[in-house]
């Protein structure tokens, strides 16, 4: 599974996020590996996931340039609806693979207020612990998990409590897909 943070802190990254999908998808496509692309953003305390191609789609993968990014996140709670809907079917090896820019909000749900979108630092805090306990308890179901970072700099140290060691930080979008390519197949080859 391919799953892309949609939320409206990547708007200024939109097409290099959508590009880096779509290479991700085009390559899965080629070697003929099954893959579903998703995204996912919380309106209002909702969250929503969109798919643009699923495992067995014959359609072409480039439905991901309509990629999107607008609203919140709540990468955590997304996460946990992808691991139940990838537990859904049957496969010896499963592979997550989430573009991200290590930053989650946690979203407080209310009505009419302005305030209800505000974050706190301890807010933002325990949205990276909500997400990195999640992805312990994907890895825990047999899945790997890998987090490349689509954001900036000042933000590396939340994708690393959320991902540990794996994720990485792709600077030169030239070696984007051998970067990319060499993680999968370590990824792959990890799985028990």
């Amino acid at each position: 599974d391919l799953v892309l943070d949609s939320s409206g802190s990547q708007k200024d990254r939109q097409e290099k996020v959508a590009a880096q999908a779509y290479i991700l998808a085009q390559a899965l496509e080629m070697a003929k590996i099954p893959f579903r692309v998703s995204s996912f953003q919380t309106l209002l305390g909702c969250t929503v996931i969109h798919q643009f191609h699923d495992y067995f789609d014959r359609s072409s993968s480039s439905n991901v340039l309509g990629y999107f990014p607008d609203a919140a996140n709540r990468d955590g709670y997304a996460l946990r609806l992808v691991r139940a809907r990838m537990l859904k079917k049957s496969s010896h090896k499963n592979v997550m693979i989430v573009l991200s820019d290590g930053k989650p909000f946690y979203v407080h749900v209310g009505v009419n207020t302005q305030a209800s979108f505000r974050n706190s630092p301890s807010d933002n805090e325990k949205a990276i612990r909500d997400t990195a306990d999640e992805v312990r308890q994907i890895r825990a179901e047999n899945i790997a998990v890998f987090g490349l970072f689509t954001g900036v700099e000042e933000d590396l140290l939340a994708a690393q409590k959320i991902y540990g060691s794996g994720f990485a930080y792709i600077k030169n979008s030239d070696r984007f897909a051998e970067i990319v390519a060499k993680i999968l197949l370590n990824q792959i080859r990890n799985i028990n």
